[in-house]
């Protein structure tokens, strides 16, 4: 009941949902008043994206996210260092339109800064970013010194395509200081590309991708 009368928009039911603030149904209230638009909010939501609860901050980003004012944006930047990886990216998206130099520094400084067995959740959560702010941190991967990273910033360039793309996978596949999955990888999602530089380089995706010869099987009549 309470996010159909937000869904309904008619201001007479902001007193309503007001009181539901002091109840246990406070956030979807919440979220109602806020798609009411209703400014006597603001510190409600203030409250939230400071909540010990990342499901609480998880609701704070998409209802600031709404918002245009000041504050609502501070608070996502304050956001976009959230400690939870769920958190931190959803203010991060939330922002790459109002502030795009600061969300490919946060970005990148998450991705730099994670802990060895959290890097490649950082890393999926802001694959998806704009073009522009997630191909710089999908660059810094491919140099990461475990392979399942670099394997993964090549399979996500690979998805974002173009001749950018395509260069930096040959790159990859031709050096030979990279261990034989992170160039076979490379290869893969360079032949999936197709285009000029794949034909110009068919010998040695052939090479990378032969499959392994299979002894053949002698049956023993014995």
């Amino acid at each position: 009941m309470i996010q159909g009368l937000g869904r309904r928009g008619d201001p007479k039911f902001a007193p309503t949902l007001r009181a539901e603030l002091r109840g246990d149904r406070h956030n979807s209230a919440l979220t109602a008043l806020a798609q009411l638009g209703d400014e006597s909010v603001a510190a409600e939501l203030l409250q939230l994206s400071r909540s010990e609860d990342s499901s609480d901050r998880s609701l704070a980003v998409q209802l600031l996210s709404a918002r245009n004012d000041r504050e609502a944006t501070h608070e996502l930047e304050r956001l976009a260092s959230d400690p939870d990886t769920q958190v931190m990216s959803e203010a991060l998206h939330a922002l790459q339109a109002r502030s795009p130099e600061l969300v490919a520094r946060l970005a990148g400084h998450a991705v730099r800064e994670a802990a060895p067995e959290e890097r490649a959740d950082v890393l999926s959560a802001l694959s998806d970013l704009k073009p522009t702010l997630s191909r710089p941190l999908l660059e810094a991967a491919l140099s990461d010194t475990d392979d399942a990273i670099a394997v993964q910033a090549i399979q996500a360039l690979g998805n974002l395509r173009g001749p950018a793309s395509a260069q930096r996978l040959l790159s990859i596949a031709n050096d030979s200081h990279r261990s034989e999955e992170v160039r076979e990888e490379a290869a893969s999602n360079l032949r999936a590309l197709g285009g000029p530089l794949v034909r110009a380089n068919t010998a040695l995706l052939d090479e990378l991708l032969e499959p392994e010869a299979q002894e053949s099987f002698v049956c023993n009549p014995n």
